[in-house]
């Protein structure tokens, strides 16, 4: 999945998922406005790709 966060100004800090801190779930900013996170909805938790899965069935 590509999450795409765009901001007012220039950006140069991190975006990550929730809890998970490690390289393949995070992106840093460049100083630019947009930063793309690219997540793996398939990874199997415990692999170095997986970022976490909250699923809310809720309606």
């Amino acid at each position: 999945m590509k999450i795409k966060v765009a901001f007012n100004n220039s950006f140069s800090g991190a975006v990550h998922a929730r809890d998970f801190r490690t390289g393949s779930c995070m992106v840093h900013g460049d100083g630019g406005k947009v930063v793309t996170l690219d997540i793996n909805l398939l990874a199997q938790q415990g692999t170095s790709d997986y970022c976490g899965l909250l699923v809310n069935n809720s309606i």
